[in-house]
């Protein structure tokens, strides 16, 4: 997408609360200039079949959702996502958030798979290229996901993924993982340290099936 002289894609519906999709010609979609949505209410769309690479800003901050699809997410640069109070939903079997990738909200956040079923790994990376691998330092340290979010879905409503938490991480806003369709799977793998680091605010686990391996630790502040 090609924005206008001054680097910016300014996108102004002609009535509130339309929605807006942008969608690559092909299998791909590339957004290298900023793209701002102007009026409230709106819903803004990014979708691709295959990779969409991200190395500018998106931004939708007082729209009715802001979702961002692909088979491949790819973030570079000063790529950011700002979506306000809107509902932001990211949907890939990927994600690789590069350069200085900032996500930040302060409605819901979910991340699912594009393809039904696949596997969601969480905070060991183990899951090579057959999940969705979702690294503890996305959610802590200096994030990808800032806090601030009402609260965080891992995986689809109904989802019937296997998801697996092999590592540390902590979270800063409440999380849900969610795995509770036919076969869906929350495991907490022996090398698990799951964390929320702040007050009252808890992990949530819906499954089909949930199974905890021995040696798993957990704090919730």
């Amino acid at each position: 997408l090609n924005g206008a002289a001054a680097g910016s894609t300014v996108v102004t519906p002609s009535a509130a609360g339309d929605s807006i999709v942008l969608a690559g010609p092909g299998a791909a979609l590339t957004i290298n200039k900023a793209v701002t949505v102007t009026h409230n209410g709106e819903a803004l769309t990014l979708s691709s079949a295959g990779d969409l690479t991200m190395a500018a800003p998106v931004s939708n901050i007082s729209g009715s959702s802001l979702g961002i699809t692909a088979q491949n997410l790819i973030t570079s640069g000063t790529a950011a996502i700002t979506a306000g109070s809107t509902p932001l939903t990211i949907t890939a079997d990927m994600m690789n958030f590069g350069g200085t990738t900032t996500v930040t909200g302060s409605g819901s956040l979910t991340l699912q798979t594009q393809t039904a079923g696949r596997p969601i790994d969480i905070g060991g990376g183990q899951g090579g290229n057959s999940a969705l691998n979702l690294s503890g330092s996305l959610f802590s340290g200096t994030p990808v996901f800032s806090n601030g979010f009402s609260f965080i879905n891992i995986g689809s409503a109904g989802g019937t993924n296997t998801i697996t938490v092999d590592g540390s991480v902590t979270f800063n806003d409440a999380v849900v993982l969610r795995a509770s369709g036919n076969g869906g799977k929350v495991v907490l793998a022996g090398t698990a340290d799951l964390n929320n680091s702040t007050t009252n605010q808890n992990v949530t686990i819906q499954a089909g099936t949930f199974q905890a391996v021995a040696n798993t630790s957990g704090t919730d502040s």
